[in-house]
């Protein structure tokens, strides 16, 4: 018998009900006793317990050499801040921050806008089931303009209303939910939409620098830094 008195966690509401649940995620099942514990006590340690990175994170503050050449590359990027997928690959493996945030810089001076570029990374994002990133993604898409419900819209697949929007949505579905040779009438149909041959390259260079932090994200199950997403 334990000594603390554990109520049943299926009654459990407010932040120890979001603690079981995240456990029910990780576990695949029930909730082990550990965690209804913890969860009943301090659910706010539970969670940062179950949100901990896989991987050694030194601080970013006393990062030396190619790490620190990276983080700084980055505060120049968020204005100050280094989010948790950045201090994890700075602290990992610079080299492979500062290749990826160079080619952030190419997408970023190419010619599709920054909605749809943050289009394609929210919606890539959510078909890859990154959870960071889909948090990461929906506040950077509210910096461009982009409302709740049409971020909502997008990462279900559905209409937002706006046709050529609408369009690049299709068209990225079909690349990351087929293989082989996309159809002609795919081709065509996002050429009608008013996308140009330059930006059909941009596209797949958005929806790989998406896949790469999605994946690394699932490996190292990153600490979300940005306001859940529901």
């Amino acid at each position: 018998m334990s000594r603390i008195t554990v109520p049943a966690t299926a009654s459990a509401t407010g932040a120890a009900a979001e603690g079981s649940a995240q456990a029910k995620k990780v576990t695949g099942r029930g909730i082990p006793n550990l965690f209804a514990a913890l969860g009943a006590m301090s659910p706010e340690r539970l969670k940062a317990f179950l949100n901990a990175g896989r991987l050694t994170i030194p601080d970013t503050v006393s990062a030396t050499g190619a790490a620190a050449e990276a983080y700084a590359q980055v505060k120049k990027v968020t204005g100050g801040s280094i989010p948790n997928v950045f201090a994890a690959l700075g602290a990992m493996s610079p080299e492979t921050l500062k290749v990826f945030l160079d080619a952030e810089s190419v997408l970023a001076a190419g010619s599709l806008t920054k909605q749809e570029v943050e289009t394609i990374k929210l919606l890539v994002s959510e078909l890859n089931g990154c959870d960071y990133c889909v948090a990461a993604h929906t506040v950077l898409g509210k910096m461009t303009g982009l409302s709740p419900e049409t971020l909502k819209l997008i990462r279900a697949g559905q209409p937002t209303g706006d046709a050529k929007r609408d369009a690049l949505v299709r068209f990225v579905q079909t690349l990351q939910q087929t293989s082989g040779t996309i159809s002609a009438q795919a081709f065509e149909a996002i050429k009608a939409a008013g996308y140009t041959d330059a930006q059909l390259v941009e596209v797949p260079l958005a929806i790989a620098l998406t896949i790469f932090t999605n994946t690394f994200n699932r490996i190292n199950a990153t600490d979300v830094d940005f306001p859940p997403v529901k």
